[in-house]
Formats: structure tokens, sequence, C-alpha cells
């Protein structure tokens, strides 16, 4: 577990310290796990609060080591990348390509729609139905991400519609909406009681949380730090504590 310390711009101001935003703290505790497991693949799931375009671009350009799963806003401005100059062309180099619509046009618009059944909140399954598509998600001044952006409708129960991303974007459609809600209370519950984790969140803002595994014949390497951990894929998960929610939940 990694736990990172989240101070109000005025907190911060009265310390002396520089402001951090919580998706900022993430990414620095994201380099360390980085650096500590260079090795392994990793999908990291936070809530909305995480779907910035700051931390995909990090996630991006650690593809090979890091995926980010997240809520995505679904009138993000999305492009195609830009295209290919041509042998002895002039000017300045195209940024972006051409606009795409946003995500809450492309499901309105659309007709056809994929049925999955995944694994849902609290342990069960669910029907869903899932439109997706992939882009490139712009930010002026911090270029372009790629993405995978999923519309999920829940069709067996009452939860609201969802718009997810994740940069990576070959990852399956199932895989994605059960990273983001494979895990529950009820599973977090085995370990401890959820009065527990909350106590261990109280004057936390971030928080990093290793879902699989221990890794038992780890082993660190004295020169560069990294720790050599045999094993699949890690998932971690993170949620923001009191300074931001004042009940956060265990599964964001």
């Amino acid at each position: 577990m990694l736990v990172a310390l989240y101070r109000t711009r005025e907190e911060s101001r009265k310390a002396g310290v520089v402001h951090k935003t919580p998706p900022e703290l993430m990414r620095g505790l994201l380099a360390v796990w980085l650096r500590w497991f260079p090795q392994r693949k990793t999908v990291f799931a936070g809530d909305g609060g995480f779907a910035t375009h700051e931390l995909a671009g990090f996630a991006s350009r650690h593809k090979d080591c890091l995926t980010l799963v997240s809520k995505f806003p679904p009138d993000a401005v999305l492009h195609d990348p830009p295209p290919h100059r041509k042998p002895g062309q002039n000017g300045r180099p195209r940024v972006v390509g051409m606009r795409l619509p946003c995500p809450r046009d492309v499901v309105a618009s659309s007709v056809a729609r994929k049925r999955l059944t995944v694994k849902w909140y609290g342990g069960g399954t669910r029907r869903i139905e899932v439109i997706t598509g992939t882009a490139h998600w712009y930010r002026q001044g911090q270029g372009l991400v790629p993405i995978r952006w999923i519309h999920v409708r829940d069709l067996t129960g009452t939860h609201r519609d969802e718009y997810f991303l994740s940069t990576a974007v070959r990852m399956s459609l199932k895989r994605i909406v059960e990273a983001f809600v494979g895990i529950s209370k009820s599973r977090l519950k085995k370990r401890e009681s959820t009065r527990d984790w909350r106590r261990l969140v109280d004057d936390a803002a971030t928080l990093l949380c290793v879902s699989n595994h221990a890794c038992s014949a780890s082993t660190r390497s004295p020169s560069t730090g990294s720790i050599t951990c045999p094993g699949e894929t890690e998932k971690l998960f993170a949620w923001t504590g009191p300074a931001r929610h004042p009940s956060p939940s265990l599964t964001l």
C-alpha cells in the first residue's frame, strides 16, 4: 500500500510547499511503483477524480508496463492523429488531425450496441450494453493521448450509464469494465472491515492499493531499488479520502 497526504491550497501555502492535486500525487506514487516493479504489467483503476489528461499521458508514455482505466468525460475533445507531412512541405507541422465527435454524440447517434456479461459491484454479474471507439484525447498544450472509450448501460439493474477510458486501445471491453467495477467491498472485507479501511485513509487523500496477491518471493535490487516479483498483471485501485469526499468508497 502506498499513501500520499493531500493538502488543500491553503494548507500547502501555510506549510510552504507546492500544492499538488490528487492526480499529481498519484502520478508520483505510480512512478514509485514502476521503479519498484519495472518488469510487471500494471492496470491502474481510479475514480473520476483521476481521469485527467495528464495522468492518461503518463500512462501512455509508460504503455509497455502501465494502463490507466478510469471514468471518462462524455464531452471530451477527440481527434485523429495529425497527418504525415509530405516531402518538401513547408510550415509548422500539425499538432492534431481531424476533429472527431465526442463520446456523447457518438452514443446519441449509434444504434448498434454490443452486449456483455461482466463482473459487477458487490461480487455479482450484470448484463450490459456497450458502445466504444478509439481516438486521441486532446488537451491544448499537452498533446494527444491515444485512448479507447466505452459507454456502458446496465441492462439488469438500475446503475446509471457510465463512460470509461483505457489507455490500452487493444484492451478488451470486458476487461476494461471489470478492471473498474470488478473489485468490491465484499471482497475487501475478507481482509479487513470497511471501518478499518476508512480509518487508514482518514488523513489521506490518495491511496494506491495492490489488490492481487502479495509478492512472497520478491527480491530487491541494491543498485536500482527495483523489486523482482514473479506473477501476472497487477491491478491497482485508488480512492480519495475525506479531504475530497466525506464518505470514501473502497471501489472507485
